[in-house]
C-alpha cells in the first residue's frame, strides 16, 4: 500500500528501491517471495506470489479476447514467434517447418495470435549439458 516500506525480500535486506527492483526482476511470474515491510510504523511479514506484469493488458482488446495464455510469457533470451493457435496445455510439442523438420519446441502462448517456441539448437545444447552432467554424476557414484 502507499506508504509501505519494504525492508527485505526472502530475508535479504533491501535498502533502496533499485535493490528491491533488481531482486524482484530475477524472479518469474508465479514465484513466491517473502516480504518484510513496515506499515504505519508496524513491522509485518507476508508471502506473496508474483503475477504477470500486465500493465496494459486490461486496455488491450487482443489480450482480452485471447482466452487462457501462458503464465510465463516474457523473459526468454531467444524465441521463434509464430501464429499457430495452441492452447496453453498443448505446449511442449515440436514446431515443424514445411519440410517436417523440427525447428523448435513450443513454450508459451502469449495471446490469441502469438506463440513462442525455443529454437531447436538451443534445446539440443541444453540437452547435451544435462546429459554430460548426468553422466558425470553417474560415473562419480560408487
Amino acid at each position: 500500500l502507499e506508504g509501505d516500506r519494504i525492508r527485505a525480500v526472502d530475508r535479504e535486506p533491501v535498502g533502496a528501491v533499485d535493490a528491491l527492483i533488481e531482486r524482484i526482476k530475477r524472479r518469474n511470474p508465479g514465484d513466491q517471495v517473502h516480504l518484510e515491510f513496515d506499515r504505519e510504523g508496524e513491522g509485518r511479514e507476508l508471502d506473496v506470489v508474483l503475477g504477470y506484469r500486465a500493465v496494459f493488458d486490461a486496455f488491450d482488446r487482443n489480450q482480452r479476447m485471447s482466452g487462457p495464455t501462458s503464465r510465463r510469457r516474457t523473459g526468454f533470451a531467444q524465441v521463434i514467434q509464430h501464429t499457430i493457435p495452441l492452447p496453453p496445455d498443448a505446449l511442449g510439442g515440436p514446431l515443424l517447418n514445411l519440410d517436417g523438420d523440427v525447428i523448435g519446441i513450443n513454450i508459451a502462448r502469449v495471446d490469441r495470435v502469438t506463440t513462442y517456441a525455443l529454437p531447436a539448437d538451443q534445446v539440443k545444447q541444453a540437452l547435451a549439458v544435462l546429459r554430460r552432467s548426468a553422466a558425470q554424476e553417474s560415473a562419480a557414484k560408487p
